[in-house]
């Protein structure tokens, strides 16, 4: 292979098998950061006299820290369950709230889609991620759209994966639509699924997540007088990302021209768009989106987001001015484009072909 590694022809992300690259975190965290790794379970908790967190109570006993980040996932056992903080609920705006999730074994020879495939359905969508050796499937739904019976009964996912569900063993997953009131309170932190999750759609809990990780990394507290400042900094800054979030999550439903089900007419439905999202679209009729109009370094997903989104969806937005010698660059500016494309088509690898000769010889180190 001829291109460093971290130095691809054109943009890329990853599909990652998500168990193993854990086990590579923990690996890298203990082994290079020497992190003393425990593996417990938490029964209970201790609160010292200021209601900060003492100690956890676990079935190796007791555990005492300064600070606690809460990584329990839905269940939120330290956020949630111990400080008792609200949930904001969002199932109003984003309605998908279940998921039949099942792993499709591959075989050697078959192609591998160097992209997530989407399909929508009359209450939801299915995703369809493909590693090397297996395909990560998704079906999600609304189940005020759709019975559950009815989701279960094999139908549209079974079709989609040709008649294969019932040796698969699909799992279902409830998803709790919505996020915290708070996400530091005294001497802990909640991350990921424990601040809350919205849906699947653009990799919105992993973007979120690294967000609100990183931004508490770059403002961790030294001392104890740090927290109560930082803490309401914290709190702020990330219901504002998390309202963003929900924002553009909605967006990929509500431009949507679909009308032979109740669910996707319902998203389109005024009063189940967030009020931010209704300002931004109205504006966008008439001006294109420009990145002032992102000005937040909090927003998650910023202008080329959005432009995505919006035009993929048909959603033009009108010029604010137009004259010959523009129009003249736009239309070489997508000649040009229209130029890579073909070449990119034509030279780059297929994408089983390049993973394959990436395992067997390598990248070139940086």
């Amino acid at each position: 292979m001829t291109t460093p590694e971290y130095s691809g022809v054109t943009g890329y992300a990853y599909h990652l098998n998500a168990a193993k690259f854990a086990m590579l975190l923990a690996k890298n965290a203990t082994e290079r950061f020497n992190v003393e790794h425990v593996h417990a379970t938490v029964n209970d908790v201790s609160f010292g006299i200021d209601g900060s967190i003492r100690s956890l109570l676990t079935d190796k006993g007791e555990l005492i820290f300064d600070f606690y980040i809460d990584c329990s996932g839905f269940e939120s056992i330290l956020l949630a369950k111990r400080f008792d903080v609200p949930f904001i609920d969002k199932s109003q705006q984003l309605f998908v709230n279940t998921a039949l999730v099942t792993q499709v074994p591959t075989q050697d020879f078959e192609k591998i889609p160097p992209f997530t495939i989407a399909t929508a359905h009359k209450a939801g969508w299915i995703w369809d991620i493909a590693l090397t050796q297996r395909r990560g499937t998704g079906f999600v739904y609304s189940n005020d759209h759709m019975s559950n019976a009815e989701a279960e009964a094999e139908d549209k996912f079974d079709q989609y994966l040709g008649g294969k569900l019932a040796e698969l063993t699909p799992r279902k997953i409830p998803m709790k639509v919505g996020y915290r009131q708070q996400f530091w309170v005294k001497n802990c932190v909640a991350l990921g699924l424990a601040q809350g999750f919205l849906e699947p759609i653009e990799a919105t809990s992993i973007l979120l997540t690294d967000f609100s990780a990183r931004f508490l990394a770059e403002r961790f507290p030294s001392d104890k007088d740090d927290i109560d400042y930082l803490a309401k900094r914290f709190n702020e800054t990330v219901s504002q990302a998390w309202e963003r979030v929900v924002e553009f999550a909605k967006l990929h439903y509500c431009l949507s021209d679909r009308s032979d089900s109740a669910f996707w007419r319902d998203n389109r439905s005024d009063k189940t768009i967030p009020e931010g999202l209704k300002q931004r679209l109205k504006m966008w009729r008439n001006f294109i989106p420009i990145a002032e109009g992102f000005p937040s370094k909090f927003e998650v997903f910023n202008r080329e987001n959005y432009l995505y989104v919006l035009y993929g969806m048909k959603y033009f937005t009108r010029p604010t001015y137009s004259n010959a010698e523009v129009d003249k660059r736009v239309f070489q500016h997508l000649a040009k484009m229209k130029l890579l494309k073909s070449k990119m088509i034509s030279e780059l690898p297929d994408h089983r072909e390049l993973l394959d000769k990436i395992r067997l010889y390598g990248l070139q180190s940086i």
